[in-house]
């Protein structure tokens, strides 16, 4: 229910927050015009309009940072990278053309996906890029395909996911889009005869 709550009025969090910090800025203008008199009015009022940037750019600059350090780790190498395709008898595809295999487990949690006799790992690897101060970071996930007999990387699926305080505890962005950079299915092939 609190979640809930928190999400509908997550849309007006940075209104609220825009209104505190003019109403913070106005009020060290006037206590700085009130101190200072009439003769420094025009630099408290500079003041304030500094003051109330730097309350706006803070909290805000990071995402801002952050995505832009996104946008461009995921344009030099983000998406799915195939690097040898894998041909499997017509037996182990459904009638959509997706393979179909058993997973299984390894001793230590690892994830296998086995087409008969052959099997292939599947791993991830979960990294913190940067932190952009107080609260926004960018991270890269990778998700590896190997053949699990000879170790040899098939395919890999980079994604960059960025985390603030504005995502309660999921990702504001995240690139490339999951529905357009393609599926790990894609490396495996029928036979051809």
């Amino acid at each position: 229910m609190v979640e809930k709550i928190a999400y509908l009025l997550l849309p007006y969090v940075p209104i609220a927050y825009l209104g505190v910090a003019f109403l913070i800025a106005r009020y060290a203008t006037r206590r700085l015009s009130v101190r200072w008199g009439a003769e420094k009015a025009g630099k408290a009022r500079t003041i304030g309009i500094v003051l109330f940037l730097l309350m706006v750019t803070i909290p805000i600059g990071n995402i801002i940072l952050g995505q832009a350090y996104l946008y461009t780790r995921c344009y030099i190498d983000g998406g799915l990278h195939l690097y040898q395709h894998v041909e499997l008898p017509a037996a182990y595809f459904d009638e959509y053309g997706k393979p179909k295999g058993k997973t299984k487990y390894g001793a230590n949690g690892e994830v296998f996906d086995c087409f008969g006799d052959r099997c292939f790992q599947f791993r991830t690897t979960y990294t913190v890029l940067a932190v952009f101060p107080p609260d926004s970071s960018v991270i890269k996930d990778v998700l590896m395909y190997e053949d699990a007999a000879t170790g040899e990387l098939l395919a890999e699926s980079i994604y960059y996911k960025q985390k603030t305080w504005a995502s309660l505890g999921g990702y504001s962005a995240i690139c490339p889009e999951i529905t357009s950079s393609g599926s790990i299915s894609e490396l495996f092939k029928p036979e051809q005869k």
